[in-house]
C-alpha cells in the first residue's frame, strides 16, 4: 500500500512539473508568424505613427512579427493589386472605405463576420454607428472601422484679419465663401494674382462637395448610373469652374509652382478644402494663425465619406493572427497613438468625444471635424478607382484649364462612367 502512495506521489508530480514545464516554456516554441500589413499613410508624418502601432502589437504577441509598407496615394491600391495578382497579397489592408465594395465582390477579402460572431471580447457598438454599416457588405462585415476623414475648411486666421473679414462659421454659404474669396484674392496692377483665396483641383473631396450641398449626388443609389448630368450637379460643378476661370479666385491645374497642400501651407492660399491628415503637417506652421470650421451648405450639407479600415486578405495563411492585427489597430491603444499624431478622427466614439482629442491645439475648432460626421454623405460601390483616374479627372481638368464647355465636361464624364460601371459591376 505505501508503495502504491509512494507512485501515485511520484505520478502527479511527474504531471505537475511537465504543466509547469509546458506553461512557461510555451511561448518559446509557440510557431511565429510572419504578417504583411499594407497600412495607409497619406503623408510622411503619419508612416512613424503606424510604426508605433505595430512595434506595439508586436510586444503585445511576441510569436507574431509584422513586415509593414506602404504607399503614397493611388500606388497604395496599384500596389495591392499587383499583389493580389501575383498571388501574395498583404495579409492585413488598409482601405477606403469607398474601395471595399469592389474588393469584397472580387473575393479578394476574408469575410469578418464568423470571426466577429465568435470573439466575445469585441463589440462594434464602440464605433461610430455610420462607420460600422459603411463596412458591410451583402450584410457582413468586411472591415473594421479605424478613423474617420471628414473633410472640413482651414482658413488661415491670419489672412482673414489682415483683410479685416470675419472669420468662416458653420452656416456659411456659397455666396458668403465667394465674398469672402474675392477679398481673400490679392492682384498686382499688372493684373498677376499675388494670393489666391483658395485651390481647387480635380481630386473628388475638391468638387463633390458642392455636388452633395447643391443636392446632388455621382451616382444612383443602386450603383449603376452616372447622376452628374443632373441640374444639381451642373450647378454644382459650373460654381467651381466660375470660382476657378470667371471671379479668378483660384489657379487653373499647373498655374502654381506648388500643389494646394504646400499652398496652404506655404501661405500662397487663404482657404483649403482637406480631412484631418493635414493636421500633422499643418501643425508645423509657425508663420501664421490657422483654424477649421464645418464646409459650406447650399440646399444641404454634404460631404464624401473618406474612413479608412483594417481588411484581411481571402489569400491569407493566417486568419486568426491577421484579424489580431486588425482589430489591434482599431483599438483604444492604437488610436491613442493616432490622436497624438494628430491624423485621424477616432473611428471609437470615446476617443473622438474625448478631452485629449478635442483639446489638441492647433486646430482650436476640432469639434467641426467631429460635427462633419453628420453630413457625410455614402455613395454605392462602384470601381471609383476607375471613375477617377479614367472619367472626372481628365474631364475636370480640361474643364478647369478653360479648354471645354461644362456641358462637355459632364456628357463626357456620365459615358465613361456609365461604361465603368458596366465593366465593373459590383456584384
Amino acid at each position: 500500500m505505501s508503495f502504491l502512495k509512494s507512485n501515485m506521489r511520484f505520478i502527479v508530480l511527474g504531471l505537475l512539473f511537465t504543466l509547469v514545464f509546458k506553461y512557461f516554456t510555451l511561448p518559446l516554441y509557440a510557431e511565429e508568424v510572419h504578417l504583411r500589413y499594407l497600412f495607409w499613410a497619406n503623408t510622411p508624418e503619419e508612416i512613424p505613427i503606424m510604426q508605433e502601432v505595430i512595434k506595439a502589437f508586436e510586444k503585445r504577441n511576441p510569436n507574431i512579427k509584422v513586415e509593414g509598407f506602404s504607399e503614397v496615394g493611388a500606388r497604395h491600391y496599384e500596389k495591392l493589386d499587383t499583389m493580389i495578382a501575383g498571388g501574395v497579397a498583404p495579409d492585413v489592408i488598409d482601405m477606403a472605405v469607398e474601395f471595399m465594395p469592389f474588393y469584397a465582390s472580387r473575393g479578394a477579402l476574408l469575410n469578418l463576420q464568423p470571426l466577429i460572431d465568435k470573439d466575445k471580447d469585441f463589440n462594434l457598438k464602440i464605433f461610430a454607428p455610420k462607420l460600422v454599416q459603411a463596412w458591410k457588405y451583402h450584410g457582413d462585415q468586411y472591415g473594421l472601422p479605424v478613423n474617420a476623414q471628414p473633410l472640413v475648411l482651414y482658413y488661415n486666421k491670419t489672412m482673414f484679419k489682415d483683410a479685416g473679414i470675419d472669420f468662416p462659421t458653420d452656416n456659411w454659404n456659397w455666396n458668403d465663401f465667394l465674398v469672402a474669396a474675392q477679398k481673400l484674392t490679392k492682384r498686382e496692377a499688372n493684373g498677376s494674382t499675388i494670393q489666391w483665396a483658395t485651390y481647387l483641383t480635380t481630386w473628388d473631396g475638391h468638387w463633390s462637395p458642392w455636388v452633395y450641398q447643391s443636392g446632388g449626388n455621382i451616382l444612383d443609389k443602386t450603383g449603376t448610373r452616372c447622376l452628374l448630368d443632373r441640374p444639381e450637379a451642373k450647378k454644382a460643378i459650373s460654381f467651381i469652374n466660375d470660382l476657378i476661370n470667371k471671379y479668378k479666385i483660384a489657379p487653373q491645374p499647373g498655374a502654381m509652382a506648388i500643389g494646394d497642400y504646400d499652398a496652404f501651407l506655404t501661405g500662397a492660399i487663404a482657404m483649403h478644402i482637406s480631412g484631418r491628415w493635414a493636421v500633422p503637417t499643418y501643425r508645423t506652421i509657425k508663420a501664421f494663425e490657422w483654424d477649421v470650421v464645418r464646409l459650406l451648405k447650399d440646399r444641404r450639407r454634404g460631404i464624401p465619406l473618406y474612413a479608412l479600415g483594417t481588411t484581411i486578405s481571402s489569400q491569407t495563411k493566417y486568419p486568426q493572427e491577421a484579424y489580431k492585427l486588425a482589430k489591434f489597430v482599431t483599438s483604444k491603444e492604437a488610436q491613442k497613438y493616432f490622436i497624438k499624431g494628430g491624423n485621424m478622427v477616432p473611428a471609437l466614439s470615446e476617443l473622438a468625444m474625448s478631452r485629449e482629442f478635442l483639446e489638441g491645439t492647433p486646430p482650436t475648432n476640432n469639434q467641426a471635424f467631429v460635427l462633419s460626421l453628420n453630413d457625410v454623405i455614402v455613395q454605392p460601390g462602384a470601381n471609383w478607382n476607375q471613375i477617377f483616374s479614367v472619367a472626372t479627372t481628365p474631364e475636370l481638368d480640361l474643364l478647369f484649364r478653360g479648354k471645354q464647355s461644362v456641358e462637355t465636361t459632364l456628357k463626357n464624364i456620365v459615358e465613361k462612367t456609365n461604361r465603368i460601371l458596366k465593366e465593373y459591376p459590383i456584384r
